[in-house]
């Protein structure tokens, strides 16, 4: 943060606005694995754990793959945050994970711990 792609020095001012940017995009992503989240509840009670995988739009390999981005951005960023962002990634990333494992359990066979996931 300290200089831009030119070499130069930011000011102050520049470097307050670009934290308040990561910071907007910091939100934006956690509403985003909040959507995903609330669609794998939506397909759980609409299809349980024997339909899910064959009934859920976008698929399971497509949202695995992009909460794995997701969480791959976070990863990237989370040591440069403050404390309010760093705690709203830890969110992002425990929901994540929540999400992984039910994807897990489902190529699995495993219900136990996707009822279990579903519930946390």
């Amino acid at each position: 943060m300290a200089g831009d792609n030119q070499g130069n020095t930011l000011t102050k001012e520049e470097t307050q606005e670009r934290w308040v940017k990561i910071a907007d995009q910091v939100e934006a992503m956690w509403s985003e694995v909040i959507k995903v989240v609330d669609n794998v509840l939506q397909a759980h009670t609409k299809f349980g754990f024997s339909n899910f995988a064959d009934k859920i739009s976008p698929s399971l390999e497509e949202i695995l793959l992009s909460v794995r981005v997701v969480e791959s951005i976070l990863d990237a960023i989370d040591g440069a945050l403050e404390y309010s962002e760093t705690r709203t990634v830890g969110n992002a990333k425990q929901q994540i994970l929540w999400i992984q494992t039910i994807g897990n359990a489902l190529k699995y066979g495993n219900e136990t711990d996707y009822l279990a996931s579903i519930e946390k």
